[in-house]
């Protein structure tokens, strides 16, 4: 009996060693910011030793870096926490970002089993997260995609369980991580549905009375309050920053050369003032946006994996090591053919549960085509988790047909063997440079 119960813990002990291995392992490689660190991690390090233009939108950064306040704080808050437990450095700023990618593979896993009732499919789904390359990327680096999915896939797993507060306290935690989550919105909203077509008709006016009265205070409410909490950190900076930039003849606080707004005092209302105007900033950077960028790509190229983005390159004698933030070509390209299945079983034999999670993977994506701003491929990564599960869907039934099960793993196989031979190009593992040119399948991918 203990064999039987450690023997069937087996696959789940290795899906999960192997993905604490590749998120932790040389996890202070390289030893320095790279890529949008410059702004991400700097500004976490500025908000830890407590300086208030951290939390501005208008300073002047030292050459070289920016203040981050395109997003909002609790990514940054976390990678400050990283840095006060581990010290100034790489590990600290990007300790739990990788933390939050591990749990992401679990979430997937419980996720996975409680909707299709399926260890198999949870197990496959999980598998394909640990071996997928951009979700690696976005683990290892300090920037804010692995917190908020982290907290979009916890707050599903209680809307699952029905615990509505819990939800509404990480879609809080989420949002504060990054806007993205919203369009978590159209997810809860199918499953509200979903709820109330199940309703007998009798407790249907009684369940729309809950929608309207309760549900805004879950879904709403609370965590826009679980949002503005999590700038406390900003109220208890002594000096706000601005004495610097005041005229002190006109009491004006000069934002830029062309733009300047009075200020009274640095009380609390002030603060609050600030806060608010950050998030006006927020929102006109990310709806007028239109800088370009060499690996920029368009949101119908993210599923061909088409344009990775490139993150750093050093040398080592003889040997170059790099970082693409690109997704791993076995999972993405049999991710296409995967969704078109899906909606083809959802249309021929609906089921809620497959609906749902492919509402997820077209909720996280497809809102991109109305977005004004510069796009890459990283914005894909929220799909991600909730293709896997489109595959594990498909490879459940892959396995019960005759030879399915040959197919099965050496599909698997492929996705371990594909992981393993990108993984030197997403991980700055030195390589020898004719091995490292033989990465780019695409001349896109250069």
């Amino acid at each position: 009996m203990i064999n039987q119960k450690l023997l069937k813990f087996l696959p789940v002990f290795l899906i999960f060693s192997i993905t604490l291995f590749t998120r932790f392992w040389r996890l202070d490689t390289p030893n320095t910011y790279y890529f949008d660190e410059v702004y991400h991690a700097f500004t976490a390090k500025e908000m830890l030793l407590g300086n208030p233009a951290a939390w501005e939108f208008w300073n002047t950064p030292p050459a070289g870096f920016a203040y981050e306040w395109t997003h909002p704080p609790l990514a940054k808050l976390f990678m400050a926490g990283g840095m006060m437990i581990f010290g100034i450095g790489p590990f600290g700023w990007r300790f739990f970002g990788a933390l939050a990618g591990v749990g992401i593979i679990f979430l997937v896993y419980l996720l996975t089993k409680r909707l299709f009732n399926s260890r198999l499919m949870a197990l496959m789904a999980s598998f394909l997260l640990t071996f997928e390359s951009l979700l690696v990327v976005q683990s290892r680096i300090g920037m804010n995609d692995a917190y908020f999915i982290f907290f979009i896939l916890l707050s599903l797993w209680f809307l699952l369980s029905e615990r509505y507060l819990l939800t509404g306290i990480f879609l809080g935690l989420s949002l504060a991580s990054k806007w993205t989550a919203l369009y978590a919105i159209f997810i809860y909203a199918l499953f509200l549905i979903h709820e109330y077509l199940q309703k007998p008709k009798g407790e249907r006016r009684e369940f729309i009375k809950r929608m309207i009265i309760v549900y805004p205070i879950f879904f709403g409410l609370v965590p826009f309050i679980i949002y503005l909490l999590t700038y406390t950190p900003f109220f208890f900076v002594k000096d706000p920053g601005l004495a610097e930039h005041i005229d002190q003849k006109s009491k004006i606080v000069k934002i830029e050369q062309s733009l300047c707004r009075p200020i009274l005092s640095y009380d609390f209302c002030d603060k609050l003032a600030i806060v608010w105007n950050v998030n006006q900033q927020m929102y006109w950077y990310h709806t007028r946006l239109t800088a370009t960028h060499s690996y920029q790509s368009l949101w119908y190229t993210w599923p061909f994996d088409l344009r990775p983005v490139y993150y750093y390159v050093g040398s080592f004698g003889e040997k170059i090591a790099q970082i693409y933030a690109l997704g791993n070509p076995a999972v993405f390209w049999a991710g296409i053919p995967a969704v078109i299945f899906g909606v083809y079983r959802l249309i021929k034999k609906p089921d809620f549960n497959l609906g749902l999670v492919l509402a997820g993977y077209f909720a996280f994506w497809l809102p991109w085509a109305l977005s004004p701003r510069i796009m890459f491929l990283y914005h894909y990564l929220p799909s991600i988790p909730f293709l896997a599960v489109i595959l594990a869907y498909v490879l459940k039934d892959l396995w019960g047909v005759k030879n399915g099960k040959i197919l099965v793993v050496g599909y698997l196989l492929l996705v371990i063997a594909t992981f393993i031979y990108f993984y030197p190009h997403v991980a700055a593992l030195p390589v020898a440079t004719t091995f490292n040119d033989s990465y780019f399948w695409l001349t896109s991918w250069r």
